[in-house]
């Protein structure tokens, strides 16, 4: 009886180790999702934090900028005059990225399922080019898992402007994490492909409140819809609406963020006598 066990397991050692080497490894862990910060600024989001490595202006390394992951040509430049002649419409000292051709940088957020997002950023054109090319330069945006598909926002060189256009991207979460990536599409074939690539600052998310509707409304009114009532003071009144978002300027006129306004209307109330 013991020489059969013993027979049994020799029979049995060599199954197990060759199950062993065989074994599929476990797939790599996706990036943890980062949790942005209480105003809604990105980890690194001003991009505050330098590369670990670089070569002049070009980052080397996928992960050498803290908070990124980064693919292809992607430059680590500051705002303000540039060697050559050339000026990057961002402020002064202020660090940006410069997106060459397919390059692209991502970070993974923490959402919630089901909720709606804006992704305010800054971004900007770094040199000019003839009508075709400028049709032809975009910036790319997508968000993965979203229920909204990617979108390319047009980049324009604004030489009038002291700071980069400001946009909001808008998507609804799918799950809990999500994968941010801004990329420049453009093809490499042209001579200046990895050189005039947009200038990418001031990444920040923000959920938005979902509409709700109001107590006290008509059932005509739309949950958006708002209504004020005031007592007038005198024969003429100065009704102003103003926007608090952190990225108006009131010297900047080219800044597409900030609420819509719509359909204002002034009446009269009947009162009792």
């Amino acid at each position: 009886m013991e020489f059969m066990v013993r027979m049994l397991l020799l029979l049995l050692l060599p199954l197990s180790s060759a199950a062993t080497a065989v074994a599929p490894l476990a797939p790599a862990p996706p990036p943890r999702a980062h949790t942005q910060t209480a105003d809604g600024v990105l980890v690194n989001g001003n991009f505050a934090m330098s590369p670990r490595k670089m070569n002049a202006t070009v980052i080397v390394g996928r992960d050498s900028l803290p908070g990124w992951a980064l693919r292809g040509h992607v430059e680590y430049v500051s705002g303000g005059p540039q060697p050559g002649g050339m000026y990057f419409a961002a402020a002064p000292g202020v660090h940006a990225l410069r997106l060459g051709a397919r390059a692209s940088a991502a970070q993974a957020v923490a959402v919630r399922p089901g909720a709606a997002y804006a992704l305010t950023f800054a971004a900007t054109r770094t040199c000019a080019r003839d009508v075709e090319y400028e049709e032809a330069l975009r910036l790319r945006v997508a968000v993965s898992p979203s229920f909204s598909a990617p979108g390319d926002v047009p980049v324009r060189t604004l030489y009038g402007a002291a700071a980069a256009d400001a946009w909001a991207w808008g998507f609804r979460a799918a799950e809990r994490d999500a994968q941010v990536v801004f990329s420049n599409p453009a093809a490499d074939d042209h001579d200046d492909g990895l050189n005039c690539g947009p200038l990418l600052a001031a990444v920040a998310i923000k959920e938005l409140p979902a509409p709700m509707p109001s107590k006290g409304k008509p059932n005509t009114m739309h949950p958006w819809m708002a209504s004020l009532r005031f007592v007038a003071s005198g024969r003429r009144a100065r009704v102003t609406f103003y926007s608090s978002y952190y990225h108006t300027s009131a010297g900047d006129g080219v800044s597409p963020c900030g609420p819509v306004l719509d359909q204002v209307k002034v009446q009269p109330l009947m009162t009792k006598a």
